[in-house]
């Protein structure tokens, strides 16, 4: 799912009118060009080849995610609000942006709401079941009836024990390194409105959201629910 020239009004975030027109090009920072000589491609490489993805005629650059994870790939976020250091600095990225806009081409990027990494803060106090933010992620104990369905949609288990806090399971559909926010916590809505807003104050046109329809899958849901597909809509209109 993507979303598109979104409005930076604090109180709105919409898709603008004729959204995602063009031809983008999908770019997977690590791999892309290095700047420096480390082996690993970075937001200055980027900038070094704006002319050559001019030349192939590309209206707009997807990045893959652009935020400290410890995985290869990004898409379990340690924190939503900075640049992986591999990759650069803030202060690279708003570069790259300024360039781009020099050139009349649209940057979007990846934004995983489905899950964070088990590094993220915001997971690490939610091990704690007497923390306040033990709601914003799917956890159960093992007399939850959804734990006898320990089957995740990717074919692995579904609901990982914390060793700190024994009897307390979360759930990760893509990876235990991967824990499931609860979308149906108010604050963890709230919270990523923020992380949105704060990405287009910094400039960029939009956003490509990963697992846009896991969010409620099934499986990691309370028995009685009936329909995750109409929760996750309304969770997407909400957050548009």
């Amino acid at each position: 799912m993507s979303l598109f020239s979104c409005s930076k009004n604090s109180k709105e975030i919409r898709v603008a009118k004729g959204a995602g027109q063009g031809v983008y090009y999908s770019l997977f920072v690590r791999s892309f060009a290095d700047s420096d000589g480390d082996g690993i491609g970075d937001l200055k490489g980027i900038c070094s080849k704006l002319d050559y993805i001019e030349s192939l005629g590309i209206t707009g650059i997807w990045l893959l995610p652009i935020m400290p994870s410890h995985s290869y790939h990004g898409y379990d976020v340690d924190d939503y609000y900075s640049i992986n250091p591999q990759y650069g600095t803030m202060q690279d990225f708003e570069l790259l942006l300024a360039e781009c806009k020099k050139r009349s081409i649209s940057l979007i990027i990846d934004m995983p709401f489905n899950h964070s990494s088990v590094h993220n803060e915001w997971f690490v106090a939610s091990r704690n079941p007497d923390d306040a933010h033990h709601s914003w992620y799917r956890w159960i104990e093992a007399s939850d009836s959804r734990y006898n369905t320990n089957t995740s949609a990717m074919g692995h288990k579904l609901w990982n024990e914390d060793q700190s806090y024994k009897g307390n399971f979360y759930a990760g559909e893509f990876s235990r390194s991967m824990p499931d926010f609860n979308h149906d916590n108010p604050e963890v809505r709230a919270e990523f409105k923020r992380v949105m807003k704060f990405w287009l104050d910094k400039g960029v046109d939009g956003f490509r959201f990963d697992a846009a329809g896991h969010l409620y899958d099934l499986v990691k849901l309370p028995a009685e629910t009936s329909d995750g597909t109409s929760r996750a809509v309304e969770f997407w209109k909400e957050m548009v």
